[in-house]
């Protein structure tokens, strides 16, 4: 594995300032040197905090699960044993309906949160999946022009968008490559002047110079040497890595590792050189960033955690996080347990109880607003 360390690049003269493309190449290469020790320390140190998430969360919110589908029961003894005006009966049970289809939303729907739900809906839960599913199909035809199949029996409604977002993306791959031939054909037919060559195209054009005398210089079929052999097979790997990627920091890096180039070589860069260096030196940085970013989005993701900033936020802050967060599910779970220590006492229609019922109406509401 590649060390990670910063490149940098001197003044032209020792008692000359930097120019500013050689200032860029400098800051750069150190932010992406920072970032990439930044990416390696989140990927080795997520998989030790999603044990501690279970540790330390994991019994809380089994807890928190179960006190949601008790209270969802405990609404429906309400509802059978209690005599309620219409009005109050009607927003207890959609109460009980919405509760339901949250407890569902985290947590697989079973015999008897279904049996509970159907005897208090006007439809079963089964019509309300099959309408969801008519629902999303009814979105994707109104806002793609895409007719798609009914939901399969078998096919849950995941797998069913998953299929629908599978067939648009197929459907946007034609456009795009009838949109391409016919900007070709255009192209062919029209006298036009040549147009100059873009940064990107210079940028990618050194990228692939690199990428060839590395390849070049390490390709295993010329080596004779077993251990030689195994060790360029590895270089090579991470050189094809780097150049699918944009990287060119580490493709200057290998160079450097086997004396390809010296620092000498990156001394003498010119100005429009060292320009297209660093457009794609500030590609790379933003994608090990953004990278990053991602790992520790599907992490909070997966563990329910609030969304965190990982160029804000160090690897060892993520204990303090989760203590956070435990402490306020703590304080969630102990207010869902007297919630159902009040609904089993509730003998009759009261003020209290029209109070509760309102409440969570609300609540249930601000939290759809926060899906959306």
């Amino acid at each position: 594995m590649l060390t990670l360390k910063a490149i940098q690049l001197l003044s032209e003269k020792s008692d000359k300032a930097l120019s500013p493309e050689r200032k860029k190449f400098n800051t750069l290469s150190k932010q992406i040197a920072k970032a990439r020790k930044q990416h390696l320390n989140w990927q080795t140190q997520l998989p030790l905090f999603r044990v501690e998430c279970t540790h330390a969360l994991g019994p809380t919110r089994q807890g928190y699960v179960k006190a949601k589908r008790d209270i969802a029961f405990a609404m429906g003894r309400v509802l059978d044993q209690v005599k309620l005006s219409d009005d109050v009966r009607e927003d207890l049970t959609d109460c009980l309906i919405t509760s339901i289809q949250f407890i569902t939303e985290n947590s697989p729907m079973d015999e008897q949160l279904k049996a509970l739900f159907d005897k208090h809906s006007s439809i079963s839960f089964d019509e309300v999946t099959q309408a969801q599913a008519h629902m999303a199909q009814a979105f994707v035809s109104e806002f793609t022009g895409q007719t798609v199949d009914e939901q399969g029996e078998e096919e849950s409604i995941d797998d069913y968008l998953d299929r629908i977002h599978a067939n648009l993306q197929a459907k946007i791959g034609l456009e795009k490559e009838k949109h391409k031939a016919k900007k070709s054909s255009k192209r062919k037919t029209e006298q036009t002047k040549p147009a100059p060559v873009s940064e990107e195209i210079v940028a990618q054009s050194l990228l692939k110079d690199v990428f060839r005398k590395l390849v070049s210089a390490l390709h295993p079929d010329r080596e004779q040497n077993p251990e030689a052999r195994a060790r360029k097979t590895a270089l090579m790997q991470e050189v094809n890595q780097a150049y699918a990627n944009n990287e060119l920091l580490t493709l200057l890096q290998l160079q450097l590792e086997i004396e390809q180039i010296d620092q000498s070589d990156l001394q003498e860069l010119a100005t429009e050189k060292l320009r297209a260096y660093n457009k794609l030196l500030a590609s790379q940085l933003k994608n090990v960033q953004a990278e990053t970013q991602m790992e520790l989005d599907r992490f909070c993701a997966e563990n329910n955690l609030p969304r965190l900033k990982a160029q804000l936020v160090k690897v060892e802050d993520l204990k303090s996080v989760i203590e956070h967060v435990g402490y306020a599910l703590e304080d969630e779970l102990e207010v869902l347990l007297d919630e159902l220590e009040f609904l089993y006492g509730v003998k009759k229609s009261n003020r209290q109880l029209k109070v509760w019922i309102h409440d969570q109406l609300l609540m249930m509401e601000h939290d759809f607003d926060g899906h959306d």
